[in-house]
């Protein structure tokens, strides 16, 4: 998956989805070796993860990806979920 996809892809279809729906904005990543994490910011963070849930649900590197939703800052609720691995 990784020959035919990549992460600059990826985050200029969220970059993009964000902008449409004026949801919020990206933030960065950050590489790790096992796990790559996005970092997306908004006022609401059920719009903005409805805003980029297609893109996440369609990209190949997203398979598996646990999602952090979370409703302020660290320490704040959150709901986690695991997008298909297929």
């Amino acid at each position: 998956v990784y020959e035919q996809h990549d992460l600059a892809t990826l985050e200029d279809r969220l970059v993009a989805a964000l902008a449409a729906a004026g949801t919020g904005e990206f933030d960065g990543n950050e590489t790790g070796p096992a796990e790559t994490t996005v970092f997306l910011y908004g006022s609401d963070a059920e719009a903005l993860f409805a805003s980029v849930e297609p893109v996440l649900r369609s990209y190949p590197l997203c398979r598996n990806a646990r999602v952090e939703i979370r409703r302020g800052g660290p320490g704040a609720p959150q709901r986690e979920l695991r997008l298909p691995p297929v």
